[in-house]
């Protein structure tokens, strides 16, 4: 099937105006702004928390198997951070799905900086139902320390959640989830997960002396 095709069938004006909608509301509701590209280039949400600018979009992606294109869409949310250290990650829920398989794929598919290695952060039941995956086991552990965090990470049902260096070479962190996201509920969600993600990982920094002050007096 071609990306055009893929997009024409997918995005149809009815369910473009609902996603429109839905994200109207959460835009008012966490003091962002909705951007509108167009038909084509379709929405973009954009926030601030603290010095993060954070940007809600639908990524469409895609893979080949025997010889057949698949395309299907995500909700993506993602922002830049300043990472010291090169500290790289992905986690996400493991079960045999077909978007569990893509995130995995999906994550397998981006680059990090050093080799990523399975991780368990020694909370039993996240362990079971999640794949974490860093290039420093100890960072990686200090930052699923919060048990707010996990249990934000647990109530959604398909994601990928990763810190990785984007081909600008910047390192940005990202928040993946299956389909086009529409419920007013789930996406604030997502966001409050995403911003105690951030929180966290500024957190373990300070605590570590790996930030920017840190740095620069080094």
């Amino acid at each position: 099937m071609s990306y055009l095709r893929y997009f024409y069938r997918t995005s149809v004006v009815g369910l473009f105006k609902s996603k429109k909608k839905a994200w109207s509301q959460v835009a008012r509701d966490i003091g962002g702004e909705l951007i509108d590209n167009g038909y084509w280039r379709g929405i973009i949400l954009e926030c601030k928390h603290a010095d993060w600018d954070i940007q809600l979009d639908v990524e469409i992606n895609k893979s080949v198997a025997r010889g057949e294109t698949n395309y299907w869409k995500e909700t993506r949310i993602q922002t830049v951070v300043a990472n010291q250290g090169e500290f790289s990650f992905a986690i996400w829920r493991d079960h045999k799905s077909f978007f569990g398989d893509a995130f995995g794929t999906c994550a397998s598919g981006r680059k990090y900086e050093n080799e990523l290695e399975d991780i368990e952060i020694g909370d039993l039941s996240f362990d079971e139902n999640f794949v974490v995956r860093s290039n420093n086991p100890e960072k990686i552990r200090l930052f699923l320390d919060k048990r707010e965090l996990r249990q934000l990470i647990n109530q959604q049902s398909d994601m990928l959640l990763d810190l990785t260096r984007s081909v600008d070479k910047k390192y940005r962190l990202y928040f993946n989830c299956s389909g086009v996201v529409k419920d007013t509920e789930r996406l604030k969600a997502m966001f409050r997960l995403f911003t105690t993600a951030l929180d966290q990982l500024s957190q373990i920094d300070s605590d570590r002396g790996d930030g920017p002050d840190a740095q620069a007096s080094a």
